[in-house]
């Protein structure tokens, strides 16, 4: 007799990584590794349409929101970071499906955990260099003053 369910044949492996983490009820739920493969992209998109949307609903895009006490940008500069924001959602949201419709679910578990957070860490590598580029710009131009 198997007590341990982890020990059954048919229990997959995206199963057993799964056991622990906030998916499992929805794995229970649903039994499908479809639902499990769309989340993150899904969840990304969402992230994108925040925002593209923010650009419109608001006096502010949501980048500018959340990182404009620390750097200081022009309007334009801010919605071009906003609109990399939003590529990068939209790109890492197609690059996850692809991965899982043409990998393994091994390979597309690994992804998941390792391979998107290190995608993200590289944005956020190149967006520290774009704004360190920009920033350095932005002093060096001179300031509008006006005359009294």
């Amino acid at each position: 007799m198997v007590d341990d369910p982890q020990d059954q044949p048919h229990v997959s492996r995206l199963d057993r990584v799964l056991t622990d983490w906030h998916l499992a009820p929805p794995l229970s739920f649903f039994r499908n590794a479809t639902f499990l493969y769309w989340k993150p992209t899904v969840l990304n998109w969402a992230f994108a349409l925040v925002f593209v949307g923010s650009q419109w609903i608001g006096d502010k895009p949501v980048v500018q929101r959340l990182m404009e006490t620390a750097v200081e940008l022009s309007s334009a500069q801010w919605l071009r970071l906003n609109t990399l924001w939003a590529a990068f959602f939209i790109v890492i949201g197609g690059v996850n499906l692809f991965v899982a419709y043409n990998f393994s679910e091994e390979f597309w578990v690994t992804f998941k955990l390792f391979g998107m957070l290190g995608l993200t860490i590289v944005f956020i590598i190149v967006q520290s260099i774009w704004l360190s580029f920009v920033m350095k710009k932005n002093e060096s131009q001179p300031q509008d003053q006006e005359s009294p």
